[in-house]
């Protein structure tokens, strides 16, 4: 994971590791996970949700989160975040994650 979250595998450096977080929008706070990469890397990154943790109950695309236009941090890697379309009052528990993959 230290290659797809663009960190130097010779450094423990836990700033660059994924964020939660929350944003206030009409409806109420969302929960947040942002995300550092590189830009070019040839790998897949998926933002996932649960409000159980069951076995196949991760959901992920456009219905579960808004993603947001990554931003070039000018050094070959870019910030991104994705957020989760229902407001954390929707929810008693709510889990997110990032998938990477190939």
């Amino acid at each position: 994971l230290e290659y797809a979250l663009a960190m130097d595998p010779t450094v423990a450096d836990v700033s660059l590791l994924p964020k939660l977080g929350t944003r206030t929008e009409s409806d109420g706070k969302h929960l947040t996970l942002t995300y550092h990469r590189p830009i070019i890397c040839g790998l897949t990154y998926t933002a996932q949700r649960s409000v159980t943790l069951a076995p196949n109950s991760w959901q992920s695309g456009n219905t579960v989160f808004q993603d947001f236009t990554p931003v070039d941090l000018g050094d070959g890697t870019e910030s991104v975040t994705a957020e989760d379309r229902n407001p954390i009052s929707a929810s008693a528990h709510a889990w997110l994650r990032m998938r990477v993959s190939k």
